[in-house]
C-alpha cells in the first residue's frame, strides 16, 4: 500500500544518504512499486547500475516514462530493464543522459539460440 512505500521510500532514502555513490542496486518489485519507491527526490544520490530485470515484472511505456523522470534513474550510467516492447525503452534512453550501457529484456523479441548461425 502507499504507506508502505512511502515508508520504504524514506528507509531507502535514509540509507542511500549514507552511500551517495552506490556501484549496483538491485530491486525486484512491481513495478508501480518501484515508481513509487524510487520517487524520492535527491540531486546528492547516484547509482552507476540500477538493474531492474526479473522475468515476471515487465515495463509497459507509461511506466518507462515515469522511470525517466525520477532523478535517481537519471543519474545512473547503466540500465538493465525488462519492458512490454522495444520502444518503451525510448524516453528512458532520451532521458538518462549519463547512460553508457542498457540491457533490456523485451517481450516482443522472438529471439532464441536456435535462430543464430555459425
Amino acid at each position: 500500500n502507499d504507506d508502505d512505500d512511502g515508508n520504504n521510500r524514506n528507509q531507502l532514502q535514509s540509507i542511500l544518504g549514507h552511500m551517495p555513490h552506490l556501484l549496483i542496486f538491485y530491486i525486484r518489485e512491481d513495478p508501480s512499486r518501484v515508481l513509487n519507491i524510487l520517487s524520492f527526490q535527491s540531486e546528492n544520490l547516484s547509482v552507476f547500475f540500477l538493474d531492474l530485470i526479473s522475468a515476471n515484472l515487465i515495463y509497459n511505456n507509461d511506466q518507462c516514462a515515469q522511470l525517466s523522470q525520477l532523478s535517481f534513474v537519471i543519474n545512473c550510467k547503466a540500465l538493465g530493464i525488462a519492458v512490454e516492447n522495444r520502444t518503451c525503452v525510448i524516453s528512458l534512453i532520451n532521458a538518462l543522459n549519463n547512460l553508457q550501457a542498457l540491457t533490456i529484456v523485451s517481450l516482443d523479441d522472438n529471439w532464441n539460440s536456435a535462430s543464430v548461425s555459425d
